[in-house]
């Protein structure tokens, strides 16, 4: 169990790689534990807020990449170990 929050920079680099990851997997999942003072929650949604954010630029880009562009999810449950975000 951790107790400090992700900076900004750090969901932004979390954002980039899980984006890169989707090339070579369908399934892209992100797991945040650091529940002691309740950031892990904060952490998957400005992470769900960057994907969403990236998404839409890229989809700007090329048209073409929306009709395939992975679905963005997320999961918080509360009492648990963690809240989770998956781009698939």
């Amino acid at each position: 169990m951790y107790y400090s929050p992700y900076t900004a920079a750090d969901l932004d680099e979390v954002a980039a790689r899980i984006v890169a990851a989707t090339e070579v997997s369908a399934d892209v999942w992100c797991i945040f534990d650091n529940t002691a003072l309740g950031a892990a929650t904060r952490d998957a949604l400005g992470l769900l807020e960057r994907l969403h954010a990236l998404e839409l630029t890229m989809a700007a880009r090329d048209p073409a990449r929306s009709e395939a562009t992975p679905e963005i999810r997320a999961t918080v449950s509360p009492g648990s170990s963690g809240a989770r975000a998956a781009h698939r």
